[in-house]
Formats: C-alpha cells, structure tokens, sequence
C-alpha cells in the first residue's frame, strides 16, 4: 500500500474551486481539533474514503446501488478509526466490489467534500455529515460481486455517468468531479 498521510496530504492539496477549499481547511480543522474524526461513532461529523474505479481502458466506471440510500454511487465507507484514506478507499471497493486486482494508481487525492447524510433510524443515527476523501483507481477486471450493501453492481460508460451525476442532482460536488474526471482521462490516455 501507498504510504499516505491524510493531513500532509491535504496541506498540499490544490481545491479546484471554493466550496472545495471551505471542505479542505474544514477537513484540516477537524483532523486537528476533535478527538475522534475517523470513527463512525462521532455523530456530528467523521471521516469516509471512497474511490471512483474504472476500467483500464478508461472508458467505463463501476458503480454501485447503494442499498440505505437507494443511489448510484462510487464505493466507499466508514473508515473505523483507520487514518489511511486510501487503505480505507481500498478496502471498501474491493468489499463492495469483489473485486482485488486494484490499482490506485499514485495515491493521490481526487476530491475532498463534505455532505450531510440523512438519519438512519435503522441505524439509530441521527443526520450527520461525511467529510469523504476521494480517489481514482483501475482496474484490468470485468466481472465483481455485489455486496450486502448494494441492490446491484454495473458497469457505466463515462459520459452515462456523468449524465446520472447531473440528472439526478444528488451528488454532492458533481459538477467539481466531472471537471476533475475529463482532466484525468484527458492526462491519462493511451498510457
């Protein structure tokens, strides 16, 4: 695994725009003052880690159906008190996906983005909010299991993702992570 330290990584990461900045030096204040900022327990807010998998040849996303909020979404969760974003992002697709061959390509931070999650009376939590450390990977992998967490599991053309963000308005920071996934493809093609 990558060695990854979640604070130096944010102190010299470059937000795209505003809201993002807000996000970073929130994220900075919270990871430096509260006690507890990696642990699903602090219910005001924690942190999650999350990684958008695609394809090797760029050109499709996996995502998933998420069962508590009947969305589709990237794979992602709760870091258990794991300071390691990117171990956490890892973890959770491969759980999610099934899927173990995984490149996580230079480790680095996507997209940083805090959203409120609605209460899970299931769950007895009350609304609270994710601050969610973002990654890109690949994946040489065609086939996946769906986990208990998800409804299902499918393979998105880019652009059919990029529509779904954009239709369904539910995506905190979409607009942001269109911009920043055609600027990873742009770099990132043919190699």
């Amino acid at each position: 695994m990558v060695k990854f330290n979640l604070l130096d990584e944010l102190k010299k990461y470059s937000p795209l725009d505003k809201i993002e900045k807000k996000h970073v030096e929130e994220t900075i204040n919270f990871i430096e003052n509260d006690a507890s900022p990696f642990v699903r327990t602090n219910l005001k807010k924690h942190i999650v880690a999350g990684a958008y998998l695609l394809n090797s040849n760029l050109d499709k996303i996996l995502l998933t159906h998420h069962k508590a909020l009947g969305l589709w979404l990237p794979f992602g969760g709760h870091s258990d008190g794991e300071k390691n974003s990117l171990s956490v992002a890892l973890r959770e697709v491969i759980e999610e996906s099934g899927i173990n061959n995984i490149n996580v390509g230079n480790g680095k931070i996507l997209d940083v983005d805090i959203h409120v999650i609605p209460e899970n009376l299931k769950k007895h939590e009350p609304e609270h909010k994710h601050i969610e450390i973002r990654f890109i990977f690949t994946t040489p992998e065609t086939k996946f299991a769906v986990s208990d967490e998800s409804t299902e599991i499918a393979w998105f053309t880019i652009e059919d993702f990029f529509k779904i963000l954009l239709k369904e308005n539910y995506y905190s920071g979409a607009d942001r992570i269109i911009i920043k996934l055609k600027k990873y493809l742009k770099e990132n093609a043919g190699k």
